[in-house]
């Protein structure tokens, strides 16, 4: 039992660090850009993520696949709406970051400069999508 939950342990400690890892990856490449970047600790809050340029915020949820949970989908909604600012799903495919906005709903590109490949590799680039 113990080695089970040992393993468990483990993996889970590793997905956070993979996923704290492309979170700094993407505010350092954001902050290269002109935003002011602010990153949530721990996944605490409904976005990993709150970039500003220009006055105008943007939630930002970074996720290892394309693929966002429904109730971390709806947090975030809900937090944009609050925030009267746009909110991002980001991931990478094949070492380019891809952004799907979550709210407003419907496709528009937004007002952060999208960010194009960088020389960082983790070796576990995402190739759904």
């Amino acid at each position: 039992m113990a080695t089970i939950a040992a393993k468990t342990g483990g993996s889970e400690m590793r997905n956070y660090e993979k996923g704290r890892r492309l979170e700094y990856v993407l505010k350092e490449q954001l902050e290269r850009q002109g935003c002011f970047v602010v990153r949530s600790a721990g996944s605490r809050g409904p976005a990993d993520l709150v970039a500003i340029k220009g006055g105008k915020a943007t939630l930002i949820q970074v996720q290892k696949r394309s693929h966002l949970p429904k109730e971390k989908e709806n947090a975030l909604k809900l937090a944009a709406k609050k925030a009267g600012c746009d909110a991002y799903l980001a991931y990478r495919v094949q070492r380019k970051w891809v952004f799907r906005r979550v709210y407003p709903e419907g496709f528009e590109r937004g007002h952060i400069l999208l960010v194009s490949s960088h020389d960082y590799h983790d070796g576990e680039d995402s190739s759904d999508g």
